[in-house]
């Protein structure tokens, strides 16, 4: 009888590990989708009473950010300030509308159209403290009163 609850326990402790591996493969491929090499595709200003001219629409267009697991790659200029070790990536789905204080008319300038967003958190500061996806190969970033999207690159 002992040996049958030895199996008992070895298989439920068998079967506890794979249900973990497998929550944590979900959870590994979840996050996967930032990890690559991304070009800056479009800057604009969030405010529509300080819109921006073409020269400052273009400004840091074709730049690359590089998000690996470990740390955040990214040009050194007045508004990036260069690479971050240790990202602390953190995802969440939310309520954009919640999340965005019900500013509906900034949602329209990210180009928001659903009612939830995948948001991802880093401990990077701005303008990494908060990277939106607006799909597998775009995401949005942005801080004083600027927003870049970003597209991913094959």
């Amino acid at each position: 009888m002992e040996y049958l609850k030895s199996i008992n326990l070895k298989g439920i402790k068998i079967i506890l590990i794979l249900i973990v591996m497998a929550f944590t493969a979900a959870a590994q491929k979840k996050e996967n989708f930032l990890i690559g090499s991304w070009k800056i595709v479009k800057r604009i200003s969030t405010d529509p009473h300080f819109p921006l001219n073409k020269e400052e629409s273009n400004q840091f267009i074709g730049d690359i950010i590089i998000f690996k697991p470990d740390s955040i790659i990214a040009p050194i200029n007045n508004y990036f300030l260069g690479p971050c070790a240790l990202p602390n990536y953190k995802f969440k789905i939310v309520n954009a509308m919640k999340f965005f204080g019900n500013d509906r008319a900034y949602l329209k300038v990210i180009g928001c159209k659903t009612t939830n967003i995948e948001v991802v958190e880093t401990t990077c500061g701005v303008p990494f403290a908060y990277i939106y996806k607006n799909n597998n190969d775009e995401i949005n970033i942005g801080a004083d009163g600027y927003t870049y999207f970003l597209r991913k690159i094959k």
